[in-house]
């Protein structure tokens, strides 16, 4: 018997070596890191999208004029018919139930660095992922090659 190579099974068949069960366990559970990786990225991108959208939506109301006719979402779809009051910028909400007025400008500095730290946080997840796939990657070439020298 060769070292980390298990005895014959009671069918007279070769188990698999204990250093390739932990290869192929740790290449199992880096593929469900990378789903889960690939996961938040698309958070990220998605959130990050609708920033964007945000400010185009800011912009687009900051042009209002006051009487203007217009539709205010109530829920996803679902809009009622209002005319905008006087214009004097924007209410945001800083937690705790306090809400403070903003300008246009304040509104879009505020949702650029929200944008900035998704960047951030998607960078640190895009090296994350980078890592696991290069060490995956490593384990399939040590497979393919401990497949050839077997055949060999």
């Amino acid at each position: 018997m060769t070292p980390n190579t298990q005895p014959d099974d009671s069918r007279g068949e070769r188990t698999i070596p204990q250093s390739r069960r932990e290869k192929m366990f740790e290449a199992e559970m880096a593929n469900q890191q990378l789903g889960q990786l690939q996961e938040y990225l698309g958070g990220i991108n998605k959130q990050t999208a609708e920033i964007l959208m945000l400010k185009e939506e800011i912009d687009r109301y900051a042009k209002v004029s006051e009487g203007d006719e217009m539709l205010v979402p109530l829920a996803a779809g679902i809009f009622v018919k209002a005319r905008a009051a006087t214009h004097n910028g924007f209410l945001v909400n800083v937690g705790s139930g306090a809400v403070v007025p903003k300008d246009a400008a304040q509104v879009h500095a505020m949702l650029d660095r929200q944008i900035a730290e998704l960047r951030e946080y998607e960078g640190k997840i895009q090296e994350q992922f980078d890592t696991l796939l290069k060490r995956l990657e490593e384990l399939q070439a040590e497979f393919a090659s401990e497949g050839t020298a077997r055949r060999g």
